[in-house]
């Protein structure tokens, strides 16, 4: 890492900024007022030099810094305006364990210099700075070079659930406008004709952005009959995370509703999945391979197009798709896991639960979407109090009733919520919310997230676009903003392979998405945002605590002519959310 330093004359204190931050300490004048009072600001990592003799450091109370030193280690975990006050602690070598066992490397660079790695705040002494620093834009570890990343979350467990279905791919082509009539101009309220469908592409196409709707099972049978899809691949978010985590190597745990042969034949390798069973009051777990299955499979129909693609009279504005989903009755949120949540709790790290888009208004046995929600959000309620931090993919739903349960009933259940800046638009109708004022999209959306923050009860909220990922949390609630930004990175590099390739087969694929550039219009919304943080060049990665909140942001690695579109939001939700958590839990 390239050093830019900067002196303090007041203190003859060099110091240096980057992204992976190192604190070297080096000779200064003794400063009796740094054994007063110091008041931790919020700000970006500084580095300090200290002198060296004989290959270890000179005792820290010989160059004045013993109080600073003394308060590098809490400093991790200490942020916000508060005083922090303790007795003098000499003892380096101690010092130094504890810098090396929270972080990862300390090592002689030349006789005089000595490097540990650590992430600190700068220190104001009865308002004055003592220490100060300006941001030098560095890459963050995944983008450097995943492996450390891929360590961290190798049989990291995950609980995933619900949705699994088989896609049946099209491409929007002539043979698709073939078996459909001309659109109309209202929006459907379901899938349920030619005209329909037609209606629902295009605007879709004209819009830019995916869609999903419902279409029903006399269609889906008509539709099998004339259009043979492109390609059958495996679909629904759980399913799609779950196949993902285990070509990773992490250890995904997945429940769903309908799983036949038909289904279980799309998991990649369906051996590396567990899958829970429950007998009486206990509960095991075996490998999907082995689960028990039934006969009925759930299929989606997945219409892809690219930007300049034609339907009828529409052309298409960006390369996205829009889903005819199927809505079997089994579909209802009741994973039959209740009664052994504890045990669940006992096997599993985190959760990600998605898929109430496939909730039915009212179901064959009579009972209501209303119902299912409620006793869902018991099981997350239950699971979290077994300290499994839970983040819920929101999910296109145009049921406003089915949205206003989830925001009633499960958000205040579960830690964090994903969307894309479609969902985000329907959260903001729901909550009559006008939105976060004029400017750029990014900085907009950083203020509708942090204004949401508090209206919905969680700790984080996501969004993923097609150029940058944005994260707003309460700073003293959720994760480091530091494990998130490494989330997004590797969710940037997983996603830039699947588009890449059309799929990942083992962890040594990420290395096509490494060689995709990021994003010029990512990093330039990244800049936006960090002037209005007061974050100079970011470049394509941003940490940072801005009015109460923390804020993590990355630009995408977009592909131009991507192999295809379909999983990628999923693919990045679990690839941000899975390590995050395995780096919260073993200190990367």
């Amino acid at each position: 890492m390239q050093v830019h330093p900067r002196s303090e004359d007041s203190l003859g204190v060099e110091i240096q900024v980057a992204r992976q931050c190192l604190v070297v300490l080096t000779r200064v004048e003794p400063a009796d007022d740094l054994r007063q009072r110091l008041v931790v600001q919020p700000c970006l990592e500084v580095v300090a030099l200290a002198h060296v003799r004989d290959d270890r450091p000179q005792a820290l109370g010989d160059l004045g810094l013993v109080d600073l030193a003394q308060r590098a280690v809490p400093l991790l975990l200490a942020l916000g305006d508060r005083p922090l006050l303790g007795d003098v602690h000499e003892d380096i070598p101690e010092f130094l364990g504890l810098l090396v066992h929270r972080n990862h490397t300390w090592s002689p660079v030349d006789k005089n210099l000595f490097v540990v790695s650590i992430q600190c705040t700068f220190c104001r002494v009865r308002g004055t700075t003592i220490l100060s620093a300006r941001h030098f834009p560095a890459v963050t570890h995944v983008d450097d070079d995943p492996r450390a990343a891929l360590d961290a979350i190798t049989e990291y467990p995950v609980f995933l659930a619900h949705n699994a279905n088989v896609d049946a791919l099209c491409h929007v082509d002539e043979s698709v406008e073939s078996v459909l009539n001309p659109p109309g101009e209202a929006w459907p309220e379901s899938i349920d004709s030619p005209e329909a469908l037609a209606t629902a592409i295009t605007q879709t196409m004209a819009r830019g952005d995916g869609d999903l709707l419902a279409t029903t099972a006399e269609f889906d049978a008509w539709l099998a009959e004339r259009l043979a899809p492109d390609e059958q691949r495996l679909g629904g978010q759980a399913a799609i995370m779950a196949d993902l985590v285990s070509l990773l190597d992490g250890d995904p745990i997945l429940w769903t509703y309908l799983l036949s042969d038909t289904q279980r034949a799309q998991f990649t390798h369906p051996e590396s999945i567990r899958f829970p069973v429950v007998d009486g009051d206990s509960l095991s777990f075996v490998p999907l391979s082995e689960a028990p299955t039934t006969d009925q499979t759930k299929r989606n129909w997945i219409f892809e197009f690219s930007a300049g693609d034609r339907l009828f009279e529409t052309t298409a504005t960006a390369d996205t798709r829009f889903i005819a989903a199927t809505r079997p009755d089994r579909f209802n949120l009741e994973t039959g896991l209740d009664p052994v949540v504890e045990q669940l709790g006992a096997n599993v790290e985190c959760a990600l639960v998605s898929g109430y888009q496939s909730l039915k208004r009212v179901y064959d046995d009579g009972s209501t979407f209303d119902e299912h929600v409620e006793r869902g959000a018991e099981f997350l309620r239950d699971l979290a109090a077994e300290g499994v931090t839970i983040q819920l993919e929101y999910g296109v739903t145009h049921k406003r009733d089915l949205r206003r349960a989830l925001i009633e009933h499960v958000l205040p259940e579960i830690d964090a919520v994903g969307m894309d800046s479609r969902e985000l638009e329907l959260l903001c109708e729901d909550l009559q919310y006008a939105g976060g004022g004029p400017g750029p999209d990014i900085v907009s959306q950083y203020r509708t997230l942090k204004d949401l923050l508090a209206r919905l009860g969680v700790d984080c909220i996501k969004v993923h676009t097609t150029d940058y990922f944005l994260a707003v949390m309460d700073a003293d609630a959720y994760l480091d903003p530091e494990y998130v930004a490494e989330g997004w990175a590797m969710a940037a590099v997983v996603a830039a392979s699947k588009a890449t390739e059309g799929v990942i087969d083992e962890p040594s694929d990420l290395e096509s998405g490494l060689d995709v550039d990021f994003s010029p219009p990512g990093v330039a919304s990244l800049s936006q945002l960090g002037s209005y943080l007061g974050v100079d060049d970011p470049g394509p990665d941003l940490v940072a605590t801005h009015d109460g909140v923390a804020v993590a942001a990355h630009a995408n690695r977009v592909v131009d002519d991507p192999v295809s579109t379909v999983g990628l939001g999923d693919s990045i939700a679990v690839s941000n959310f899975l390590l995050e958590n395995a780096l919260s839990d073993s200190d990367f």
